[in-house]
């Protein structure tokens, strides 16, 4: 059979904490949503089961400004469970000699990307070997290419239509009618937004939040339809301009490879650190996952 010679890695940042802009916003308006589910209790308004009301009674902020987009501890154990799998698939490629020239690590400005790659290289090397491989400076003009398509950016900036008729549908109208019901008061829009980004962040970092009992399974998949829906349209196969501008990461991929190919002596062990809009971009450049016609 093959024997795998080198591995591209383009991976998104692990699990973060949310920016300090979210963080700030939830510290102002979470206590006030719980005071009105509080005050909606007491008129028998409130349609929640009692053991996720007493969750709900107990939660405290578990985020704090400094925590502004770090890396979760979560988040390295995910990249530790990660370089185990690529341990198990690609074992030729991870055995022998540690040589640190056999390594490139790209990662971006944010700090985000670089405690992933350190976490990524943590798992896979010893401490001698770990502080043998050469960082160097971010690369955002390669890993951060859309960033580089200035006019684009621009015109990316409105809600695609698409989105913006089922933002106003009827879908979300009885979303909202239904939660208002069960919470015992009118929630608006911001108000589901602000609910939904407490359950996913402390779930995601905490495996659990009291603030995810606000909403059934059908208005979790509702809401994720609604953000898959304008990630189709502002980073996937929604516009042919959203993946033409991944050509960059793909040029680095075939010319990596093919100077593997060429000299045995080039770098097998090519890790990049990215964000989601790149990684969403190369991988419909890429051409993957695509929905037939």
């Amino acid at each position: 059979g093959c024997r795998p010679r080198a591995i591209f890695l383009y991976n998104r940042h692990t699990t973060r904490y949310p920016d300090k802009e979210n963080i700030v916003e939830m510290q102002d308006v979470l206590p006030q949503l719980l005071r009105n589910i509080q005050s909606a209790v007491k008129e028998k308004k409130v349609h929640i089961c009692k053991a996720d009301l007493e969750q709900l009674e107990r939660w405290k902020m578990p985020f704090k400004p400094h925590h502004d987009n770090k890396v979760t501890p979560s988040g390295k154990s995910v990249v530790g469970d990660q370089v185990r799998r690529l341990r198990r698939r690609f074992p030729g490629l991870f055995q022998g000699r540690f040589n640190a020239s056999d390594f490139v690590v790209g990662y971006t400005s944010r700090e985000r990307t670089r405690q992933t790659a350190e976490a990524f290289l943590e798992h896979l090397l010893s401490k001698q070997d770990f502080d043998a491989v050469n960082f160097g400076p971010p690369q955002d003009s390669l890993l951060q290419f859309h960033k580089e398509c200035n006019k684009l950016i621009k015109e990316k900036k409105s809600t695609p239509v698409e989105v913006d008729k089922f933002e106003k549908g009827p879908y979300m109208k009885r979303l909202l009618d239904t939660m208002s019901w069960r919470l015992g008061f009118n929630v608006t829009r911001d108000d589901v937004d602000i609910m939904y980004r407490a359950c996913v962040f402390e779930y995601a970092i905490h495996e659990a939040s009291p603030w995810c009992a606000a909403f059934n399974e059908a208005e979790l998949k509702a809401i994720e339809f609604r953000e898959d829906l304008d990630d189709y349209y502002k980073d996937a196969y929604g516009l042919k301009r959203n993946y033409a501008q991944a050509c960059p990461i793909v040029r680095e991929l075939v010319d990596r490879f093919r100077n593997v190919s060429k000299d045995p002596s080039q770098p097998t062990k090519l890790l990049y650190f990215s964000h989601a809009g790149g990684f969403k971009k190369v991988v419909a450049r890429l051409g993957l996952y695509r929905d037939a016609e």
